[in-house]
């Protein structure tokens, strides 16, 4: 049987590199696909392979990151060091398709970086708001009808509702026994989680190209930790700006890691979240509308519940979508959620108020 380092070789030799693996590092923080760190004897790339029983239009989701990229690129106030941009295949194609449906990208690493699993401090979380910031602000003029949907309704709550009501009607009853308190929680409180989907569909907020997964790890800083771009751009499509601002503080604002199974550790770091969203007003620059900035705070909310309500929904179904290394890792994963949210709940008026005075 070939190593592993033998398997990327076979996959590098695919695209228009110079050079074979002199060494690799398996990067582990994704949740479904595998990312590694390729060294040649000349350059040093990120491979990736995405997960091609999860994502069957795996060809679209890279030409559609390999898009945005190009974008990026051409606009003058990027430096191309500071972008991510992607090598093609042999073929000319932005991915190679392997024997086993999975598909692979490639991207020219960037010299001097690095990425944090978790926030250490108000800098980094400062940094971290205007890089996303920033990253809606360069692709507002992308138009968004060119990326082709993905993932149909990946942030839309009354889908996320009907597949959890329908896991718990297939569930079996040993997980559904020890679930049941946090099931609870998660009906009782899903009818108050539809302001944004209600604010998409009557219009008031505009739809855009989102990054749409911007936890602390998809952003790269520099040694310095000022930030320099956003990375894993696999789940780029079309939403809207609360997506991304509120998914990033579900993160960045969690004092715990997303699988801490110990609740007393989990809750929401008010001197992140300031920090965070003063960045992002900055990255933004004034581009925020009115109506945008009154749904901010919800946001917040909604993005915690539904990735709470994904994971648990995945427990229910038998653990089939997220990587998990034990048979209750979802359940806590839900867990702790939950608990994120109502310690952030308990500080809603000063999240309110902070937003409100930086809008004024």
């Amino acid at each position: 049987m070939s190593s592993l380092k033998d398997r990327l070789n076979y996959i590098l030799e695919h695209f228009n590199v110079e050079g074979t693996v002199v060494s690799y590092l398996k990067l582990t923080s994704g949740h479904i696909n595998d990312t590694y760190k390729i060294t040649t004897e000349k350059a040093s790339y990120i491979l990736q392979k995405i997960n091609g029983f999860v994502f069957k239009d795996g060809a679209e989701l890279i030409n559609n990151k390999a898009k945005i990229s190009k974008f990026l690129l051409e606009q003058e106030q990027n430096n191309t060091s500071n972008t991510l941009s992607f090598v093609q295949t042999k073929k000319g194609e932005n991915y190679y398709k392997d024997d086993k449906e999975d598909f692979w990208n490639l991207s020219h690493y960037i010299e001097g970086s690095k990425t944090y699993t978790k926030t250490p401090n108000e800098r980094v979380a400062s940094e971290a708001g205007r890089i996303t910031g920033s990253f809606l602000y360069d692709t507002r003029n992308f138009d968004s009808k060119k990326l082709t949907p993905i993932f149909s309704n990946f942030h839309t709550m009354s889908f996320r509702v009907k597949n959890f009501e329908k896991a718990l009607q297939n569930a079996n009853a040993d997980r559904l026994e020890q679930a049941q308190n946090t099931i609870a929680f998660y009906e009782s409180t899903k009818q108050m989680m539809y302001s944004l989907e209600k604010a998409i569909e009557q219009k008031d907020l505009a739809l855009r190209v989102t990054h749409s997964d911007t936890k602390m790890s998809n952003i790269l800083f520099a040694e310095d930790d000022e930030g320099i771009c956003m990375i894993d751009t696999d789940t780029v499509m079309e939403g809207i700006l609360h997506y991304d601002y509120g998914d990033a503080i579900r993160t960045i604002c969690n004092n715990a890691n997303e699988d801490e199974k110990d609740l007393n550790k989990v809750s929401f770091n008010l001197s992140f979240f300031k920090a965070y969203t003063q960045g992002f007003f900055q990255g933004l620059r004034g581009s925020m509308t009115s109506k945008e900035a009154q749904y901010l705070s919800g946001s917040i909310f909604e993005m915690i519940f539904i990735m709470g309500l994904r994971f648990l929904t995945d427990y229910l179904c038998g653990d089939v979508y997220y990587k998990v290394t034990h048979k209750t890792h979802n359940l806590e994963r839900a867990e702790n959620q939950m608990k994120l949210f109502v310690d952030a709940q308990k500080k809603s008026a000063e999240i309110d108020g902070f937003i409100q005075d930086l809008r004024a």
